[in-house]
């Protein structure tokens, strides 16, 4: 008798796989999600040297828009959902621009 190497080993969840093909047609269909835009973003300001303050506060506002608006892809974000995000703030208007230019970027 040889040692069993493990060469055929069938110890997988099907359903892992099921999930990762239902993930990937759902980004065929609506495109990059608001979190995997969001790492390229965070990652091209740590290289161009940006402040930590700075990345945070994209970060945050990012974060802010996807749960407060309910959208998880950047084809969900339309000028409607914008309006509608900034206008719940009780701020001033150069605040809101200040949000609005962070996602602009995104």
């Amino acid at each position: 008798m040889t040692k069993s190497k493990g060469i055929i080993n069938l110890d997988f969840d099907v359903g892992k796989i099921i999930e990762t093909e239902k993930n990937e047609e759902e980004e065929k269909k609506h495109g990059i999600t608001i979190d995997q835009a969001l790492e390229v973003i965070i990652r091209q300001m740590e290289v161009s040297g940006y402040r930590e303050r700075t990345i945070n506060d994209y970060k945050y506002y990012v974060n802010r828009l996807k749960n407060e608006a309910n959208v998880v892809y950047l084809s969900d974000i339309t000028i409607n959902t914008l309006y509608n995000w900034l206008g719940q703030m009780d701020m001033k208007n150069e605040t809101k621009l200040i949000r609005l230019k962070c996602i602009k970027a995104v």
